[in-house]
């Protein structure tokens, strides 16, 4: 799924939108599904299955792979329409990406699972990048360009910030069932 999302992100058509709601949807599924499977100490199978798209230790991953792109299109130049096309993507796929994330960080601190940790930091480097994009120099500026982005931004953290203490507690229990963190 994650080689779908960069192709879907760096095509030519010009709204990405239906296809990055069907891909949020089923990767949400796919991970609500194996939530519900049972873990075993350092092994999950969420975690595990969805790597490629969670994972930030996977080099080819999608976040290894989006951070690379973002590196690219931040030294693009302000008139690069392929850069600009590509950014406004990203944006569209971003859309909605937090309501996902939230469904799935609270569904996988209620089942106790390991892959809460891969989601946390999932939206910590989609945040970063979203900040990065929104100060590229090819960043649409019209109308919403930046703000859209940033309000998308606050979105990732401001769900993060609220949910901080309850997350220590998950690290507290699962430090207590024997789960290394």
């Amino acid at each position: 799924m994650y080689a779908v999302t960069l192709a879907v992100i760096q095509s030519n058509t010009p709204d990405i939108r239906f296809a990055a709601d069907r891909l949020r949807a089923n990767i949400g599924l796919v991970a609500k599904v194996l939530l519900n499977a049972p873990e075993l100490p350092l092994r999950s199978p969420c975690s595990t299955c969805l790597a490629p798209y969670y994972s930030a230790t996977n080099s080819n991953g999608l976040l290894a792979r989006l951070t690379d792109l973002v590196n690219g299109l931040g030294n693009a130049k302000p008139d690069d329409e392929i850069a600009k096309r590509i950014i406004q993507h990203i944006d569209e796929w971003s859309d909605g990406s937090y309501q996902t994330q939230k469904e799935l960080l609270l569904l996988s601190i209620e089942k106790r699972s390991q892959f809460a940790f891969d989601v946390i930091y999932w939206i910590n480097i989609v945040t970063k990048l979203l900040i990065a994009l929104s100060n590229a120099p090819a960043c649409p500026r019209i109308c919403h360009g930046q703000t859209k982005k940033k309000r998308r931004v606050a979105h990732l953290c401001s769900f993060m910030d609220s949910r901080r203490q309850r997350l220590n507690i998950v690290r507290e229990k699962l430090s207590a069932n024997g789960n290394f963190i």
